[in-house]
């Protein structure tokens, strides 16, 4: 499945003139000046066109090599799923969801609405395993059991 999120939602972006020399702050410093000369229109033409079509889809490396794109810099994500770095109690937690996700799907419920309640279930339970004041388990009277 892929992520899909907005440009604006992971990086500021800036375009426009060539700022004013009359301000020394936005030339002082390290921040590189780039120049879109070898951007390829025409490319971009293609993507605003097909991006209408549901099966379109189109990742960073492939923007910033078919149009020649620079100041960006695309690198691998994590692989891998939230499995890799939850706790005990977030799988517990996760592994409660995934078995009402299936029971609400096996209803009918919405998207949507399993959406939602899968979210107000997720921070309930979450509030409850992490709460100080929660259950202890009770001894099993093992052989390997200290007191």
């Amino acid at each position: 499945m892929v992520n899909k999120v907005q440009l604006g939602d992971t990086a500021k972006i800036y375009s426009g003139g060539t700022p004013s020399r009359s301000n020394s702050a936005y030339w002082a410093g390290d921040t590189p000046w780039v120049s879109d000369k070898d951007f390829k229109p025409v490319e971009f033409d293609g993507f605003k066109i097909q991006a209408g079509l549901n099966s379109f889809t189109l990742t960073p490396k492939q923007w910033i090599r078919n149009t020649s794109a620079i100041g960006l810099i695309s690198k691998p994500g994590k692989k891998g799923n939230m499995r890799d770095d939850a706790n005990g109690t977030q799988l517990v937690c996760l592994s409660n969801l995934e078995n009402l996700n299936a029971l609400f799907i096996s209803e009918g419920v919405s998207q949507q609405d399993r959406l939602g309640r899968l979210n107000k279930m997720a921070i309930h339970q979450m509030t409850i395993l992490t709460s100080q004041a929660r259950m202890k388990l009770p001894k099993t009277g093992g052989a390997n059991e200290s007191e």
